[in-house]
């Protein structure tokens, strides 16, 4: 092959990267996304922030109605278990609509909430008396809901992030977009 060859594959290939793109990005499509989404090009900067926008808000939809459910379980033994619950839901609902003021306030409410939280299972730790196993449970236990609230926080200010660099007609764009078949993002 001539380099003459492989740059008029390389052009044919990055015009039919920028129709596909253009096909995805249509709000009457279903968006059904490859794997391969994301373009270098700074020609299709914007387009590739609106998925990874859509798919951080959707991975936080997700990872936030766990976190409320969560919450509700633990209302049966505390009526105070209502307040993380009711700020899960101010998760879901800035992540639902795009809407940095309400994951401003999930982010901030769960870093509090990290930050009451470890000194009263410490409290607990000391002033309880556990067996072994009962002791060594709740400290995992309470590990993993400490790190799985800093993930979610951290995937809410990505979204925050990503938002911030779309202007108010990609987010109309990205709000009129009514089913898209996505992946969940994860880290």
């Amino acid at each position: 092959m001539r380099a003459e060859e492989s740059v008029y594959l390389n052009v044919n290939n990055n015009k039919s990267n920028n129709n596909n793109l253009k096909e995805k990005l249509n709000p009457n499509n279903n968006y059904n996304l490859s794997e391969n989404h994301y373009e270098n090009n700074n020609e299709f900067d914007s387009d590739s922030n609106i998925l990874l926008t859509y798919e951080l808000a959707q991975s936080i939809k997700k990872f936030s109605l766990v976190d409320t459910l969560l919450n509700l379980s633990w209302v049966f033994f505390s009526p105070w278990y209502v307040l993380p619950a009711i700020f899960s839901i101010t998760g879901y609902i800035g992540s639902f609509k795009y809407s940095i003021n309400y994951l401003y306030v999930y982010i901030i409410f769960q870093l509090l909430y990290q930050i009451i939280r470890i000194p009263i299972s410490i409290n607990s730790w000391t002033n309880n008396t556990y067996n072994t196993f009962g002791l060594v449970m709740n400290i995992i236990l309470t590990l993993i809901c400490c790190l799985s609230t800093l993930y979610i926080s951290r995937l809410a200010y990505k979204l925050i992030k990503q938002l911030k660099l779309l202007d108010s007609s990609k987010l109309e764009e990205l709000n009129n977009i009514k089913q898209k078949n996505t992946k969940l993002i994860y880290w």
